[in-house]
């Protein structure tokens, strides 16, 4: 990713209040001062066969409040995105790097969305899930496709109200795991964050299909082994980045039954407002791929931010 790309960040929002928390979420990290900010709505407009009606009797009298609900509808959308833009500069983000653009929906929320993320951005967030006032959007269906339809660009989808300042990355001896913890490097180094590098280790039927005839423990011993190896590697990546030693942690659990419930319960344990993670991992097991961990984690993650990576 060029260092353009990488300094620009497209936060859609719907005039939801959950769109607003994720404004929020995100004046809470100074490091996202540094980058240029566009909140970006989609915005449905009156249907272009309403006005095909016009030879309908009564047409005139229904035109009338159709004006009058437009009129309001883009005061509303206004007032939205201004106070959306002005919690940013309150957090003190420059207004220079801190845009807000209402969009006409052309094709549809994701696909409209899609369209202006491929231009130069670096980065996609999106809430988790909101429904509009003015809309009756649920961003959530929104979301799902976000997240199969933008790789490989991070996607940051943010739960309700989720906490700044420390941040838990699911880790795998993967390519994308090491790309989460890269994203996490450049984008947050240098602020105080605290991070945790987490890897959770499945004992049980996936382990026993493949060595039937080995000892489970022997294997989790070799995991442990080769996952030390890579959190000696993130943690070399986030210390050159900037995170003070001191602030990143490791956490290696065993017997999970499920990788994303395992993350899941740590970070409401350990009060983690962020978890990135890899788009997708492959397991030495069979070909496991992460995505499936990543899309559980934004189904089930309702109070933090998931960051998708890679």
């Amino acid at each position: 990713m060029n260092a353009a790309k990488q300094g620009k960040m497209l936060v859609a929002v719907d005039g939801s209040e959950r769109a607003m928390d994720m404004v929020r979420y995100i004046s809470g990290f100074k490091p996202f001062q540094r980058i240029k900010l566009v909140l970006f709505m989609v915005e449905n407009r009156i249907p272009e066969f309403f006005w095909d009606q016009k030879r309908r009797p009564h047409f005139e009298w229904q035109i009338t409040g159709v004006k009058m609900w437009e009129k309001q509808h883009d005061r509303v959308v206004r007032q939205y995105m201004d106070k959306a833009r002005a919690i940013l500069l309150d957090a003190g983000f420059p207004p220079e790097n801190v845009k807000a653009v209402i969009h006409e929906r052309k094709v549809g929320i994701a696909r409209d969305i899609l369209e202006e993320a491929r231009k130069d951005y670096g980065a996609v967030a999106v809430s988790r899930r909101g429904r509009s006032r003015m809309q009756g959007l649920i961003l959530g269906s929104t979301t799902t496709k976000l997240l199969h339809i933008l790789s490989p660009m991070p996607l940051l989808v943010v739960g309700r109200s989720p906490l700044t300042g420390k941040v838990l990355v699911a880790m795998d001896n993967s390519s994308d795991a090491m790309k989460a913890v890269d994203y996490v490097a450049q984008t947050l180094g240098g602020d105080g964050v605290r991070v945790t590098l987490m890897h959770a280790i499945r004992e049980g039927e996936a382990m026993e299909a493949e060595f039937p005839r080995e000892p489970a423990k022997h294997h989790v011993e070799e995991d442990k082994e080769e996952m030390e190896k890579v959190f000696d590697q993130a943690r070399n990546r986030l210390i050159k980045a900037g995170f003070e030693p001191a602030h990143i942690n490791t956490q290696l659990i065993t017997g999970a039954y499920s990788r994303a419930e395992a993350v899941i319960q740590e970070a409401c344990r350990g009060g983690y407002g962020t978890i990135a993670v890899g788009r997708r991992g492959i397991s030495r097991a069979h070909e496991f791929f992460m995505g499936r961990v990543s899309n559980k984690l934004i189904q089930v993650a309702r109070e933090q931010a998931v960051w998708v990576i890679g």
